[in-house]
C-alpha cells in the first residue's frame, strides 16, 4: 500500500498540482479582468454580472463539496467531517441567493446588514467545525506542533482585537450604529476562529503529505474569504455611502476568488483521492488474491466451504479498517 501511494506521490500529484495551479491562476485573471469590464457598464448590468458571477461560484461550491461527500459516503469519518463544509456552503448560498434578491429585485444597493448576514454567519458555525476536527485527526497523528497552536491563537487574538477596537472607534466617530456595528464584530469574531487552524494547518504542513496542495488551499480559502469581510466591514464604515456603492464590487470580486480556490482545492482532494483508493485496491488484489473469499467470509455472502487462516482474517479486518 505504500509503495502505491508513493508511486503516485512522486508523478501523478506533482503533476496534476502544477496543471491545477496554472489553471487556478489564469481563472483568477479571466475574472478581474471580466469584472473591470463589467463595472464599467450600467449599474445594471455590471450588479447582474457580479451577483451572477457570485452565485455560480458559490453554488459551484456547494455540488463540488457535495460530490466529495458522496464519495466519500455519508457513513464514513470523512463524509461525516466534508458534510459540515456542505451545510456551511449551503448557507453562505442561502445568504447570498436572499443579498442578490434585496439588490437586483428590490432595487436595495447595498442590503447590510439583513437577513442574509443570519445565514453567513450561521454558516461559520459549520465551517469551523471542518476545520477545528482536524486537528484531532492530526494530533492522533502527531502532526500538530503545540507551538503552531500558541502563535496562532497570540497573533490572532491581538489581530481580531485590534480590528475590534478599530471597529468601535470607528463607530463612535461616525455615528454608532448598533446593529452595524454587532454584525460588523460578529464577522471579525468569526474570521478569527476560522483563522486559527489555517495557520496551524499551513504552519503543520510538510512536503510529504500527499494532499498537501488540497490542504494549503483550503486553508487559502479562509485567509481570502477573511480578507474580503474585513475589507467589506471597513470599507462601508470608513468611506461615504455613494463612494461605498461605486467601489463594492472590489470585495464580491474577492470572495469569488475564494470560492474558485476552494472549488480548486477540492477538486484535486477528489481526483488524488481516487487515484490513491485504485492504487491501493490493485496492490491489494495482487498480493491477496483471496481478497473475495475474504471479504464472503466477514458478510452475509459466506461461503462454507472456503478454508480463510488466522493470519488472512487479520488482512481482511486490517483492509475493513
Amino acid at each position: 500500500m505504500l509503495f502505491a501511494v508513493n508511486s503516485i506521490s512522486t508523478s501523478d500529484v506533482k503533476k496534476s498540482g502544477v496543471i491545477f495551479l496554472t489553471a487556478l491562476f489564469v481563472a483568477i485573471l479571466i475574472l478581474i479582468n471580466l469584472f473591470l469590464f463589467f463595472v464599467n457598464l450600467t449599474p445594471d448590468i455590471s450588479s447582474l454580472f457580479i451577483e451572477t458571477t457570485f452565485l455560480v461560484a458559490i453554488f459551484s461550491s456547494v455540488a463540488i463539496s457535495l460530490v466529495t461527500v458522496l464519495r466519500l459516503g455519508f457513513r464514513s469519518r470523512e463524509g461525516k467531517y466534508y458534510l459540515s463544509l456542505v451545510i456551511a456552503m449551503i448557507l453562505w448560498a442561502c445568504a447570498e441567493s436572499i443579498w442578490a434578491y434585496f439588490e437586483l429585485a428590490l432595487g436595495i444597493e447595498t442590503p447590510y446588514p439583513s437577513i442574509a448576514d443570519f445565514f453567513w454567519l450561521l454558516g461559520y458555525i459549520f465551517l469551523s467545525y471542518h476545520y477545528y476536527y482536524s486537528f484531532r485527526v492530526w494530533k492522533q497523528a502527531r502532526i500538530i506542533k503545540l507551538r503552531s497552536l500558541f502563535v496562532s491563537v497570540i497573533s490572532t487574538s491581538i489581530l481580531i482585537g485590534f480590528l475590534l477596537y478599530f471597529s468601535l472607534q470607528s463607530g463612535d466617530e461616525g455615528g454608532f450604529d448598533l446593529t452595524t456595528t454587532i454584525v460588523g464584530n460578529l464577522y471579525l469574531v468569526g474570521n478569527g476562529v476560522l483563522l486559527v487552524p489555517a495557520i496551524v494547518i499551513m504552519w503543520s504542513l510538510s512536503r510529504r503529505d500527499i494532499l498537501l496542495l488540497h490542504r494549503i488551499l483550503l486553508s487559502l480559502f479562509i485567509v481570502v474569504n477573511m480578507v474580503g469581510d474585513i475589507g467589506f466591514v471597513y470599507h462601508e464604515m470608513l468611506v461615504d455611502e455613494a463612494t461605498f456603492v461605486q467601489q463594492e464590487w472590489v470585495w464580491p470580486l474577492v470572495y469569488t476568488i475564494s470560492y474558485l480556490v476552494l472549488i480548486t482545492g477540492l477538486v484535486w482532494y477528489n481526483r488524488i483521492s481516487v487515484k490513491i483508493n485504485n492504487n491501493v485496491q490493485n496492490v491489494l488484489n495482487k498480493q491477496y488474491p483471496y481478497l473475495r473469499k475474504l471479504w464472503s467470509e466477514t458478510t452475509n455472502n459466506y461461503e462454507p466451504n472456503v478454508y480463510v487462516s488466522e493470519k488472512e482474517k487479520g488482512i481482511m479486518e486490517h483492509y475493513q479498517s
